[in-house]
Protein backbone atom coordinates (compact mmCIF):
# COMPACT_ATOMS: atom_id res chain seq x y z
CA UNK A 1 0.00 0.00 0.00
CA UNK A 2 0.94 3.69 -0.08
CA UNK A 3 -0.01 6.90 1.43
CA UNK A 4 1.36 10.80 0.70
CA UNK A 5 3.86 10.43 4.13
CA UNK A 6 2.64 13.86 4.99
CA UNK A 7 1.15 12.93 8.27
CA UNK A 8 5.05 12.84 9.88
CA UNK A 9 4.65 8.69 10.05
CA UNK A 10 6.67 6.65 8.23
CA UNK A 11 5.23 4.72 5.18
CA UNK A 12 6.99 2.04 3.34
CA UNK A 13 6.13 1.72 -0.10
CA UNK A 14 6.64 -2.27 -1.60
CA UNK A 15 6.16 -4.04 -4.45
CA UNK A 16 7.83 -5.46 -8.00
CA UNK A 17 10.05 -2.13 -9.79
CA UNK A 18 7.45 -1.09 -12.54
CA UNK A 19 4.54 -1.50 -9.58
CA UNK A 20 6.31 1.32 -7.29
CA UNK A 21 4.56 5.12 -7.42
CA UNK A 22 6.48 7.01 -9.80
CA UNK A 23 9.24 9.66 -7.81
CA UNK A 24 7.44 12.38 -9.30
CA UNK A 25 4.11 11.75 -7.19
CA UNK A 26 6.17 12.24 -3.85
CA UNK A 27 7.18 15.70 -3.99
CA UNK A 28 10.52 16.02 -1.31
CA UNK A 29 9.66 13.81 1.51
CA UNK A 30 12.04 13.86 4.59
CA UNK A 31 14.40 11.06 4.58
CA UNK A 32 12.41 8.91 7.70
CA UNK A 33 9.17 9.30 5.83
CA UNK A 34 9.37 6.97 3.02
CA UNK A 35 11.14 3.87 2.42
CA UNK A 36 10.77 1.38 -0.28
CA UNK A 37 11.42 -1.98 -0.70
CA UNK A 38 11.22 -3.87 -4.52
CA UNK A 39 11.93 -7.62 -4.59
CA UNK A 40 13.49 -8.97 -7.59
CA UNK A 41 11.96 -11.37 -9.65
CA UNK A 42 12.03 -15.42 -9.32
CA UNK A 43 12.68 -16.34 -12.72
CA UNK A 44 16.24 -16.95 -13.67
CA UNK A 45 17.33 -14.69 -16.48
CA UNK A 46 17.87 -17.44 -19.22
CA UNK A 47 14.29 -18.27 -19.32
CA UNK A 48 13.84 -14.71 -20.64
CA UNK A 49 15.35 -13.87 -23.95
CA UNK A 50 14.56 -9.93 -24.95
CA UNK A 51 15.50 -8.53 -28.12
CA UNK A 52 15.36 -4.52 -29.73
CA UNK A 53 14.29 -5.38 -33.01
CA UNK A 54 15.78 -1.86 -35.31
CA UNK A 55 15.61 -3.16 -38.20
CA UNK A 56 12.65 -5.40 -40.35
CA UNK A 57 13.85 -7.99 -42.66
CA UNK A 58 14.58 -5.81 -45.73
CA UNK A 59 16.51 -3.37 -43.90
CA UNK A 60 13.45 -0.86 -43.30
CA UNK A 61 14.52 1.82 -39.60
CA UNK A 62 11.50 0.54 -37.80
CA UNK A 63 10.13 3.83 -36.15
CA UNK A 64 6.07 3.66 -35.02
CA UNK A 65 6.66 7.10 -33.62
CA UNK A 66 2.91 8.57 -34.56
CA UNK A 67 4.24 10.49 -37.25
CA UNK A 68 5.91 7.58 -39.00
CA UNK A 69 3.95 5.07 -38.29
CA UNK A 70 1.00 5.44 -40.41
CA UNK A 71 3.85 4.61 -43.63
CA UNK A 72 2.30 2.00 -45.60
CA UNK A 73 5.88 0.60 -45.76
CA UNK A 74 6.17 0.62 -42.22
CA UNK A 75 3.10 -1.32 -41.64
CA UNK A 76 4.39 -3.91 -44.34
CA UNK A 77 7.82 -4.37 -42.53
CA UNK A 78 6.06 -4.85 -39.38
CA UNK A 79 3.91 -7.86 -40.52
CA UNK A 80 7.31 -9.32 -41.96
CA UNK A 81 8.91 -9.24 -39.23
CA UNK A 82 5.39 -10.48 -37.16
CA UNK A 83 5.14 -13.37 -39.92
CA UNK A 84 8.82 -14.76 -40.04
CA UNK A 85 8.36 -14.95 -36.20
CA UNK A 86 5.72 -16.93 -36.16
CA UNK A 87 7.64 -19.34 -38.44
CA UNK A 88 10.16 -19.77 -36.11
CA UNK A 89 7.95 -19.48 -32.72
CA UNK A 90 6.35 -22.05 -31.19
CA UNK A 91 2.58 -22.09 -29.45
CA UNK A 92 1.02 -18.59 -28.85
CA UNK A 93 2.42 -15.24 -29.84
CA UNK A 94 0.99 -12.19 -28.19
CA UNK A 95 1.27 -8.66 -30.11
CA UNK A 96 0.66 -5.51 -28.27
CA UNK A 97 0.09 -2.64 -29.97
CA UNK A 98 -0.20 1.01 -28.92
CA UNK A 99 -3.95 1.36 -29.74
CA UNK A 100 -7.34 0.09 -31.24
CA UNK A 101 -7.27 2.24 -34.09
CA UNK A 102 -4.15 1.63 -35.19
CA UNK A 103 -3.84 -2.25 -34.50
CA UNK A 104 -7.13 -1.61 -37.14
CA UNK A 105 -5.85 0.37 -39.36
CA UNK A 106 -2.53 -2.18 -39.05
CA UNK A 107 -4.56 -5.28 -39.66
CA UNK A 108 -7.12 -4.10 -42.87
CA UNK A 109 -3.69 -3.28 -44.37
CA UNK A 110 -2.18 -6.56 -43.84
CA UNK A 111 -5.27 -8.10 -45.36
CA UNK A 112 -5.10 -6.24 -48.52
CA UNK A 113 -1.02 -7.09 -49.06
CA UNK A 114 -1.84 -10.82 -48.31
CA UNK A 115 0.57 -10.61 -44.99
CA UNK A 116 -2.43 -11.26 -42.74
CA UNK A 117 -3.50 -14.55 -45.22
CA UNK A 118 0.47 -15.82 -44.58
CA UNK A 119 0.18 -15.11 -41.26
CA UNK A 120 -2.91 -17.65 -40.89
CA UNK A 121 -0.93 -20.29 -42.62
CA UNK A 122 1.46 -20.27 -39.92
CA UNK A 123 -0.72 -19.53 -36.89
CA UNK A 124 -4.76 -19.00 -36.18
CA UNK A 125 -5.30 -15.46 -35.84
CA UNK A 126 -7.19 -13.38 -33.45
CA UNK A 127 -7.72 -9.83 -32.56
CA UNK A 128 -8.93 -8.11 -28.71
CA UNK A 129 -12.22 -7.74 -28.76
CA UNK A 130 -13.50 -4.33 -27.41
CA UNK A 131 -16.18 -5.46 -25.61
CA UNK A 132 -15.62 -6.75 -22.48
CA UNK A 133 -17.97 -9.63 -22.65
CA UNK A 134 -16.48 -10.95 -25.35
CA UNK A 135 -13.33 -11.60 -24.20
CA UNK A 136 -13.16 -14.39 -22.37
CA UNK A 137 -14.93 -16.05 -25.61
CA UNK A 138 -11.62 -14.72 -27.77
CA UNK A 139 -9.44 -16.16 -25.15
CA UNK A 140 -10.64 -19.43 -25.03
CA UNK A 141 -10.73 -19.82 -29.29
CA UNK A 142 -6.70 -18.37 -28.82
CA UNK A 143 -5.91 -21.15 -25.98
CA UNK A 144 -7.81 -24.44 -28.16
CA UNK A 145 -5.56 -23.29 -31.05
CA UNK A 146 -2.74 -22.86 -29.27
CA UNK A 147 -3.61 -26.43 -27.66
CA UNK A 148 -4.08 -28.28 -31.49
CA UNK A 149 -0.90 -26.35 -32.51
CA UNK A 150 1.50 -28.36 -29.44
CA UNK A 151 -0.33 -31.40 -29.75
CA UNK A 152 0.49 -31.40 -33.93
CA UNK A 153 3.83 -30.62 -33.22
CA UNK A 154 4.04 -33.26 -30.48
CA UNK A 155 2.62 -35.73 -33.42
CA UNK A 156 5.17 -34.86 -35.99
CA UNK A 157 8.34 -34.59 -33.65
CA UNK A 158 7.31 -38.30 -32.53
CA UNK A 159 7.00 -39.22 -36.45
CA UNK A 160 10.52 -37.80 -37.32
CA UNK A 161 11.96 -39.52 -34.37
CA UNK A 162 10.10 -42.99 -36.03
CA UNK A 163 11.99 -42.42 -39.55
CA UNK A 164 14.71 -40.98 -38.04
CA UNK A 165 15.68 -44.40 -36.34
CA UNK A 166 14.24 -46.71 -38.92
CA UNK A 167 16.47 -44.58 -42.11
CA UNK A 168 19.26 -43.68 -39.25
CA UNK A 169 19.68 -40.23 -41.29
CA UNK A 170 19.13 -36.70 -39.64
CA UNK A 171 16.84 -34.03 -41.06
CA UNK A 172 18.10 -30.63 -41.94
CA UNK A 173 16.65 -26.83 -40.87
CA UNK A 174 14.91 -25.55 -43.44
CA UNK A 175 15.21 -21.79 -43.26
CA UNK A 176 12.60 -19.20 -42.45
CA UNK A 177 10.99 -18.14 -46.33
CA UNK A 178 12.16 -14.39 -46.80
CA UNK A 179 8.97 -12.16 -47.22
CA UNK A 180 8.88 -9.46 -49.87
CA UNK A 181 6.95 -6.07 -49.10
CA UNK A 182 4.24 -5.52 -51.20
CA UNK A 183 3.34 -9.10 -52.84
CA UNK A 184 0.59 -10.98 -52.05
CA UNK A 185 1.77 -14.55 -53.39
CA UNK A 186 3.59 -16.76 -51.28
CA UNK A 187 7.36 -17.59 -52.53
CA UNK A 188 7.38 -21.35 -54.79
CA UNK A 189 9.20 -23.06 -52.09
CA UNK A 190 9.56 -27.01 -51.59
CA UNK A 191 6.41 -28.99 -50.45
CA UNK A 192 8.16 -29.68 -47.36
CA UNK A 193 9.25 -25.98 -46.52
CA UNK A 194 4.78 -25.38 -46.55
CA UNK A 195 4.16 -23.45 -43.55
CA UNK A 196 1.34 -25.12 -41.26
CA UNK A 197 -0.37 -23.97 -38.36
CA UNK A 198 1.61 -23.91 -35.37
CA UNK A 199 -0.33 -22.49 -32.43
CA UNK A 200 -2.32 -18.92 -32.62
CA UNK A 201 -1.49 -14.93 -32.77
CA UNK A 202 -3.30 -12.85 -30.31
CA UNK A 203 -3.20 -8.98 -31.69
CA UNK A 204 -3.62 -7.04 -28.40
CA UNK A 205 -3.86 -3.21 -27.45
CA UNK A 206 -1.74 -2.00 -24.43
CA UNK A 207 -3.90 -0.50 -21.70
CA UNK A 208 -6.90 -2.88 -22.93
CA UNK A 209 -8.15 -5.65 -21.15
CA UNK A 210 -5.24 -8.40 -22.22
CA UNK A 211 -2.59 -6.18 -21.24
CA UNK A 212 -3.27 -6.52 -17.44
CA UNK A 213 -4.56 -9.37 -15.15
CA UNK A 214 -4.57 -11.74 -17.99
CA UNK A 215 -2.09 -14.94 -17.73
CA UNK A 216 -0.84 -15.94 -21.45
CA UNK A 217 1.63 -18.75 -19.45
CA UNK A 218 3.23 -21.72 -20.87
CA UNK A 219 2.71 -21.88 -24.11
CA UNK A 220 0.28 -19.09 -24.64
CA UNK A 221 2.82 -16.51 -24.55
CA UNK A 222 6.63 -17.91 -26.30
CA UNK A 223 6.73 -15.20 -27.93
CA UNK A 224 5.52 -11.37 -27.65
CA UNK A 225 5.73 -8.45 -29.73
CA UNK A 226 5.71 -4.42 -28.73
CA UNK A 227 4.90 -2.32 -31.68
CA UNK A 228 6.65 0.60 -30.73
CA UNK A 229 6.25 2.86 -27.61
CA UNK A 230 2.45 3.27 -26.11
CA UNK A 231 3.19 7.25 -24.97
CA UNK A 232 -0.37 8.69 -24.10
CA UNK A 233 -2.13 11.37 -25.58
CA UNK A 234 -0.24 14.36 -24.02
CA UNK A 235 -3.49 16.33 -24.76
CA UNK A 236 -5.28 14.64 -22.78
CA UNK A 237 -6.46 17.40 -19.83
CA UNK A 238 -5.90 15.00 -16.80
CA UNK A 239 -2.63 14.38 -18.14
CA UNK A 240 -1.50 17.48 -19.49
CA UNK A 241 -2.51 19.54 -16.01
CA UNK A 242 -0.55 17.01 -13.96
CA UNK A 243 2.25 17.18 -16.20
CA UNK A 244 2.13 20.96 -15.88
CA UNK A 245 1.90 20.85 -12.06
CA UNK A 246 4.88 18.73 -11.91
CA UNK A 247 6.72 21.04 -14.00
CA UNK A 248 6.11 24.11 -12.11
CA UNK A 249 7.08 22.31 -8.67
CA UNK A 250 10.65 22.00 -10.05
CA UNK A 251 13.06 19.41 -11.92
CA UNK A 252 14.20 17.53 -8.37
CA UNK A 253 16.23 15.04 -8.06
CA UNK A 254 15.95 11.80 -10.42
CA UNK A 255 17.40 8.62 -9.60
CA UNK A 256 17.68 8.01 -12.87
CA UNK A 257 17.68 4.10 -12.59
CA UNK A 258 16.00 1.71 -15.43
CA UNK A 259 13.07 0.07 -15.12
CA UNK A 260 13.16 -3.55 -15.76
CA UNK A 261 11.89 -3.94 -19.04
CA UNK A 262 14.62 -0.40 -19.51
CA UNK A 263 17.39 -2.61 -18.59
CA UNK A 264 16.89 -5.44 -20.48
CA UNK A 265 16.20 -3.25 -23.82
CA UNK A 266 18.84 -0.20 -22.72
CA UNK A 267 16.52 2.37 -23.13
CA UNK A 268 16.52 5.20 -20.55
CA UNK A 269 14.13 7.34 -19.41
CA UNK A 270 15.11 10.97 -20.14
CA UNK A 271 16.36 12.15 -16.58
CA UNK A 272 17.74 15.53 -17.67
CA UNK A 273 14.38 16.48 -18.82
CA UNK A 274 11.22 18.55 -16.91
CA UNK A 275 9.79 16.34 -14.27
CA UNK A 276 6.20 16.26 -16.02
CA UNK A 277 8.36 14.97 -19.02
CA UNK A 278 10.24 12.29 -16.67
CA UNK A 279 6.53 10.91 -15.81
CA UNK A 280 5.44 10.98 -19.20
CA UNK A 281 7.47 8.88 -20.25
CA UNK A 282 7.66 7.03 -17.12
CA UNK A 283 4.02 6.35 -17.26
CA UNK A 284 4.64 4.62 -21.14
CA UNK A 285 7.53 2.29 -19.90
CA UNK A 286 4.90 1.32 -16.89
CA UNK A 287 2.60 0.21 -20.02
CA UNK A 288 5.24 -1.83 -21.77
CA UNK A 289 6.21 -3.46 -18.04
CA UNK A 290 2.58 -4.69 -17.50
CA UNK A 291 2.26 -5.86 -21.17
CA UNK A 292 5.04 -7.94 -21.74
CA UNK A 293 4.66 -9.44 -18.25
CA UNK A 294 2.08 -11.30 -19.68
CA UNK A 295 4.09 -14.27 -20.61
CA UNK A 296 6.66 -14.70 -17.54
CA UNK A 297 4.17 -15.92 -15.11
CA UNK A 298 5.79 -18.59 -12.53
CA UNK A 299 9.57 -19.46 -12.17
CA UNK A 300 9.40 -22.24 -14.62
CA UNK A 301 8.26 -20.40 -17.84
CA UNK A 302 10.11 -18.95 -20.38
CA UNK A 303 9.60 -16.58 -23.25
CA UNK A 304 10.78 -14.28 -25.67
CA UNK A 305 10.16 -10.47 -26.68
CA UNK A 306 10.55 -8.29 -29.13
CA UNK A 307 10.72 -4.73 -28.91
CA UNK A 308 9.77 -3.22 -32.27
CA UNK A 309 10.81 0.27 -32.78
CA UNK A 310 14.19 2.03 -33.02
CA UNK A 311 13.88 3.87 -29.66
CA UNK A 312 14.50 0.59 -28.06
CA UNK A 313 17.66 0.02 -29.13
CA UNK A 314 20.48 1.14 -27.53
CA UNK A 315 22.00 4.69 -28.42
CA UNK A 316 24.73 4.88 -30.38
CA UNK A 317 27.80 7.07 -29.94
CA UNK A 318 28.78 9.58 -32.57
CA UNK A 319 32.31 8.17 -32.87
CA UNK A 320 31.47 4.56 -33.74
CA UNK A 321 32.71 4.19 -37.30
CA UNK A 322 30.04 4.03 -40.32
CA UNK A 323 30.17 0.21 -40.60
CA UNK A 324 28.83 0.25 -36.81
CA UNK A 325 26.26 2.56 -37.78
CA UNK A 326 24.96 0.70 -40.43
CA UNK A 327 21.24 -0.72 -39.52
CA UNK A 328 21.47 -4.14 -37.96
CA UNK A 329 19.04 -6.91 -38.51
CA UNK A 330 17.75 -9.10 -35.93
CA UNK A 331 19.05 -12.66 -36.85
CA UNK A 332 16.67 -14.96 -37.40
CA UNK A 333 13.46 -12.88 -38.09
Amino acid sequence: GTTTGTTGIPTTLAGTPPDLPLPELVPKPKPKQVSTISCGHVVPIDALLPLAVRCGPSGKVLDFSFKSRFELGMMDELGLVICNACQVSPGGVVVFFPSFAYADVVYQRWVVTGIAQRIAKIKSVFREPRAAADVEVALRAFSLAVERGSRKRKREGEGMMTNQSVSGEGTTNQSVVPLVPGTTSTPQTPETNQPTQTGALMLCVCGGKLSEGINFKDELGRLVVMVGLPYANPEEPELKARMAYLDETGTGKQSGKKSVTAELVGHRVNTKSSRGRSYYDALCMRSVNQSVGRAIRHVGDFAAILFCDKRFAPARSTEQNSETNKPQKLTGV
